[in-house]
């Protein structure tokens, strides 16, 4: 062996060995983050269970208080602009209730539970695996690249741009690489502070989402020659609505769960809402007397019957198994079955 393919197998093997040194510190600094901060969370919780528990007590509720503030978010207090997202995640309407000079106390012991509730729900959905965040990067990472690759050929058919049509076609392939390089700050913009017109995020989705998709998909089946068929075409309209369902699960966090619970008690409710609220109610009712099972005399038959037989076959399991050599208890088991038989009578007669 030359001693050019030894170096090249050692440089090989130290390179791994550099690799996977590098990946196991990594996961190593992670795993222990991760443990140090699910350990202080478990301690911050068990502190506001202390603390909700105190505010039920006249004698302590006092230094709950004091407690309670040291442990909220200090960047919601005094806040200029209330009842957003923002407000709400960093406990502005816990600080509200603080500084007021009579505090709701029940109000205030809701409100900490429902952040107990949605710590917990977060610290769970943070340390089980979800498969789905590493799913959308792979998603966005492939449109980019397909982008990229559908812009090229466009390029490539412009003759040095000479062609207006296909200068037309590239400007779009190059909005479109623009609207996917942006898809992942936009769709953080989102959650920070959602919307609550649906017609934005539709907007939202058919600009950054539908747009950049539909284009590079057409781009390539009509260009590619081994994809113009028409399940191709099929596929990439199913994939459209995958997508479509991709990006309602990445607008949708825990977080609006959370706020849309603490804004069911915080914010007063209105008589359109109790209409809304009334009109499910009866459509509910409606539903159940429509769909519920539908007893006739025939189904009270049938289970009258298999009543029936399962009440002889247990006669039949209170007989003894040798009765011939034990007239005994032969006579006790007549003399108890006719008792069950009397009894089993009384019962059909008053059913």
């Amino acid at each position: 062996m030359e001693v050019g393919h030894i170096i090249t197998i050692l440089s090989g093997a130290g390179l791994g060995a550099i690799i996977s040194a590098i990946l196991v510190f990594l996961n190593n600094s992670k795993r222990n983050q991760i443990d140090y901060i699910t350990k202080e969370r478990a301690e911050w919780r068990k502190q506001l269970k202390i603390i909700l528990e105190n505010l039920k007590d006249n004698q302590k509720k006092d230094s709950a208080l004091i407690q309670l503030k040291s442990q909220i978010n200090p960047f919601g207090k005094n806040m200029d602009i209330k009842y957003s997202k923002p407000y709400y995640m960093k406990d502005g309407h816990i600080w509200d209730i603080l500084d007021n000079n009579v505090i709701d106390y029940d109000r205030l012991s809701l409100y900490i539970a429902l952040l107990l509730k949605y710590d917990w729900e977060r610290s769970k959905k943070e340390i089980k695996f979800n498969p789905s965040t590493l799913l959308r990067g792979i998603i966005w990472l492939t449109l980019f690249i397909l982008s990229i690759y559908s812009s090229i050929i466009i390029y490539n058919k412009t003759n040095n741009l000479n062609n207006d049509l296909y200068v037309i076609l590239f400007i779009i392939s190059i909005l479109s690489i623009i609207f996917v390089s942006l898809q992942i700050w936009v769709t953080n913009l989102i959650k920070s502070v959602p919307s609550r017109h649906k017609k934005e995020q539709m907007w939202i989705f058919i600009v950054f989402y539908a747009f950049p998709y539909a284009n590079t998909s057409l781009i390539l089946l009509l260009n590619i020659p081994f994809l113009n068929s028409q399940l191709f075409d099929i596929f990439a309209l199913i994939g459209l609505f995958v997508y479509e369902f991709f990006y309602l699960s990445t607008i949708e966090s825990l977080e609006d769960d959370y706020v849309k619970a603490v804004e069911r008690i915080s914010v007063k409710r209105n008589s359109h809402s109790d209409k809304v609220s009334a009109v499910y109610k009866s459509i509910d009712r409606l539903e159940k007397k429509l769909y519920e099972y539908p007893y006739n005399q025939n189904d009270v038959e049938a289970l009258k019957k298999k009543r029936r037989k399962l009440q002889k076959k247990l006669i039949k399991k209170l007989r003894p198994s040798v009765f011939i050599f034990q007239p005994n208890l032969y006579i006790r088991y007549r003399k108890k079955k006719s008792r069950i038989s009397k009894i089993v009578k009384c019962l059909l007669t008053n059913t």
